[in-house]
């Protein structure tokens, strides 16, 4: 159990209002402890998908790795306390039809 004050919260947009189908921007998940990731907006058969990666290196962009969970087709959170990977993206494999946005909410610490 970590001393108290040693963990911090983090908070990031993974996709801004995106409309087109968009490969994601990975982001080093290395301390995320407790995280969740809201996809909003998201609808007429656009589709999300939350990407992970133990790559040593970061991917590229284009490289889409494993997926958590199942496909996203409406607005979701995704949640996790218990996985562990490196990388961690939102990618919107399907759009067109909707402006999406994907926010990071997380517990960090070493």
């Amino acid at each position: 159990m970590p001393i108290k004050g040693n963990e911090s919260l983090l908070t990031t947009q993974l996709l801004t209002a995106q409309t087109a189908a968009d490969n994601g921007v990975w982001i080093n998940a290395r301390n995320l402890k407790i995280f969740s990731i809201h996809i909003t907006g998201l609808s007429a058969g656009d589709t999300c998908q939350v990407r992970v990666s133990s790559a040593a290196t970061i991917p590229s962009n284009s490289a889409h790795a494993v997926q958590l969970g199942s496909d996203i087709t409406a607005e979701r959170i995704v949640s996790s306390s218990t996985n562990r990977f490196r990388w961690i993206k939102v990618r919107k494999s399907v759009g067109g039809g909707s402006s999406t946005d994907a926010f990071l909410f997380a517990e960090t610490g070493g």
